[in-house]
C-alpha cells in the first residue's frame, strides 16, 4: 500500500487549502490524557519544514498564525482528515548557515475552551448534555471561512456577508443525570473546558474535538452499548505497555448540598460609588454574596430607579439628583454573577452612588463526604484510596451508585494495556483509520492478557518522507466487556449491572 501525505494551509480563509512543500516531519495527537479522565487535552500538531526562501519566516514572508491547517493522507483508495486546527506559532530557525528549518505548531478547537470563561443562566434540574451544548453557545469560536465576510477595520459595509450562526459541528448524546443545580458556584466565570469536565465528569461521559473538528460528548452508556471489534492485534504490535495491579478499594465522593433562600432577598450591594463619564457606557460584574459569603441565585429582580439605584453628581447622595439620566441594564444574569451595564446620558460626568439586587438565593451547604470501601479487597491488597469531588452531585443515591460502580471495576487487581503502538509497515489500514473510541482486541501471549479497548488517545509521528508512520494509542478497558448489556449477554456470564 503506497501512502501519502499532505499537510495543508487555508492562506486565504476561503476554505482552499493549498499544499506545503519540504516537509520533513509531522507529528499530531488529539485525545483524553488519562483513562478514566472525562475531557480531552488540547490537540495540537506540529510540522518541520524547510525555510531557505524564508517561506516560514513570518517577519519576512507571510503572516500564518490563525490560519486553518490540515492534515491528510491517501493510500489509493481513501483520503482520510487526521487533524484541522489552527496555527498557534511559527517557529524559524535562525542563522544563514544553520540547518534553515521552521516548525509550524498548531492547536485544535479545544484550545479555544482555554481561552474562555462562562457562566450558566438560571436553570434547575439540567442534564450535561444541555449544559454544554450552552456553553459551547458562549465561546467566539474561531470562524472557518473569512473571505467574503466584513470585517470592521478591513472591509466596507455592504460589501461582504453576514456570519453564519452555526460556527462549529457537534454530535451530542443526551446525558443520563439529570443535575439539580449546577454553575452556582461559578462566580468569576470559569474556563470552559473546565466548566465542560464538571459536567462530564458529574455525568461520568466524555467530552472531546474528532478529526474533523467536530465537538463530540459521550453519556455514560456510550462504551458501555459499543461493542464493534474495529481491528484485533495478536502479538503484532511493535511495542505494548501492559501493567497488573490497577485496585481500587476506597472511594470519597465529595458532594456539595445546596438549600434554596427566600425570594427577595438582597444577595448583592455596590460597595462604593463608581464614576461614570460624560455620555460614556461601563459594565460592572455582581457577584453574588450574603454577609460576605458567595452565594448562587435561582432569579435576580430587575433594578428599579430611585429604588434599587441612583446616581449623582459627586460621590455624595446630597449632590444634584442624575438617577433619571442613569440607564442600568442587565446584560447577562447567571447562577453565580449578573453583568450591569451603565450607561449615563447626560454631557459631564456623574457617579452611579447605589446598585442593590435581589433575588432568590442559592446556599451552598458544608461537603458532604460519601464513603465506600471494598474490606475484602483491602485485606488482600491493602487499601488503594480515590477522592471525587462533583459539584454538580447533590443526591446521596447517585453518590452511592458513583461509588459502587468504581468499586465493582477496580476493587480485584488486573492487567490492562495502557498503550499499544504500531505502524504503517505493519498495519496500515488500521493506523490510517482507527480514531477516538474506537475498540480494538488486543491478544498478548508472553504476559496472558486478552481483552477489548477502547482508543482514547492517538498520538502520530510522520517522518522519513513520509515513508515511515508511527502511532501510539492510549487505551482503556472496553465497559462492553465489564457491564451486563441486553441482547449481549445472557443471565449467568462474568458481568455486573451497570448503574442507569
Amino acid at each position: 500500500m503506497s501512502i501519502t501525505y499532505s499537510i495543508a494551509i487555508d492562506y486565504a480563509d476561503d476554505g482552499t487549502f493549498t499544499e506545503l512543500d519540504d516537509i520533513l516531519s509531522v507529528a499530531w495527537h488529539l485525545g483524553l490524557p488519562a483513562p478514566y479522565t472525562h475531557i480531552a487535552e488540547v490537540s495540537s500538531a506540529s510540522i518541520t519544514v524547510r525555510n531557505q526562501s524564508h517561506d516560514f519566516s513570518p517577519e519576512v514572508n507571510t503572516d500564518i498564525v490563525g490560519k486553518r491547517i490540515r492534515i491528510q493522507s491517501d493510500d489509493g483508495t481513501t483520503t482520510r482528515t487526521h487533524f484541522i486546527g489552527f496555527i498557534k506559532e511559527v517557529r524559524p530557525q535562525t542563522g544563514n548557515q544553520g540547518k534553515r528549518l521552521s516548525e509550524i505548531v498548531a492547536v485544535g478547537r479545544d484550545y479555544e475552551l482555554t481561552q474562555h470563561r462562562v457562566r450558566l443562566p438560571f436553570q434547575t434540574n439540567v442534564s450535561a448534555d444541555s449544559a454544554i451544548e450552552d456553553i459551547i453557545g458562549q465561546i467566539d469560536w474561531r470562524y472557518d471561512i473569512l473571505d467574503g465576510m466584513c470585517i470592521i477595520g478591513r472591509d466596507s459595509i455592504g460589501s461582504s456577508n453576514i456570519f453564519p450562526t452555526e460556527r462549529i459541528s457537534q454530535t451530542i448524546e443526551t446525558g443520563l443525570s439529570t443535575f439539580a443545580f449546577i454553575a452556582d458556584n461559578w462566580a468569576d466565570g470559569l474556563d470552559a473546558d473546565r466548566a465542560i469536565n464538571e459536567l462530564a465528569e458529574g455525568e461520568g461521559g466524555r467530552f472531546f474535538f474528532d478529526r474533523e473538528g467536530r465537538a463530540v460528548f459521550h453519556n455514560r452508556h456510550h462504551l458501555m452499548l459499543n461493542n464493534t471489534i474495529n481491528a484485533t492485534f495478536n502479538d503484532d504490535m511493535t511495542d505494548l505497555l501492559y501493567e497488573y495491579g490497577n485496585v481500587v478499594n476506597d472511594v470519597e465522593i465529595l458532594l456539595t448540598p445546596r438549600a434554596i433562600g427566600v425570594s427577595n432577598t438582597l444577595i448583592w450591594s455596590l460597595a462604593n460609588p463608581i464614576l461614570v463619564r460624560a455620555g460614556s457606557t461601563i459594565q460592572i460584574i455582581a457577584r453574588y454574596k450574603i454577609d460576605d459569603e458567595p452565594v448562587g441565585a435561582l432569579e435576580i429582580l430587575t433594578p428599579k430607579p430611585h429604588t434599587d439605584y441612583t446616581a449623582h453628581l459627586e460621590k455624595e447622595n446630597n449632590t444634584p439628583n442624575l438617577t433619571n439620566d442613569f440607564d442600568v441594564r442587565v446584560v447577562e444574569a447567571s447562577m453565580s454573577a449578573t453583568v450591569f451595564e451603565i450607561r449615563n446620558r447626560v454631557v459631564y460626568d456623574g457617579y452611579l452612588t447605589q446598585l442593590n439586587l435581589y433575588g432568590t438565593p442559592l446556599y451552598t451547604r458544608e461537603t458532604l463526604t460519601f464513603k465506600a470501601e471494598d474490606k475484602n479487597s483491602i485485606a488482600f491488597y491493602g487499601r488503594h484510596a480515590t477522592q471525587k469531588v462533583l459539584p454538580v452531585i447533590t443526591d446521596v443515591d447517585e453518590a452511592i451508585a458513583i461509588a459502587n460502580w468504581d468499586l465493582q471495576r477496580h476493587s480485584s487487581a488486573y492487567g490492562r494495556v495502557r498503550e499499544l503502538h504500531t505502524n504503517t509497515r505493519n498495519h496500515p489500514e488500521e493506523t490510517l483509520s482507527l480514531s477516538l473510541f474506537d475498540l480494538i482486541s488486543v491478544q498478548e501471549s508472553q504476559s496472558g492478557h486478552s481483552a477489548n479497548y477502547a482508543i482514547i488517545a492517538e498520538h502520530h509521528q510522520v517522518d522519513m518522507g513520509g515513508t515511515r508512520h508511527q502511532v501510539r494509542w492510549l487505551l482503556e478497558p472496553s465497559d462492553s466487556d465489564l457491564f451486563f448489556i441486553i441482547g449481549t449477554h445472557s443471565v449467568g456470564d462474568e458481568v455486573i449491572l451497570a448503574p442507569r
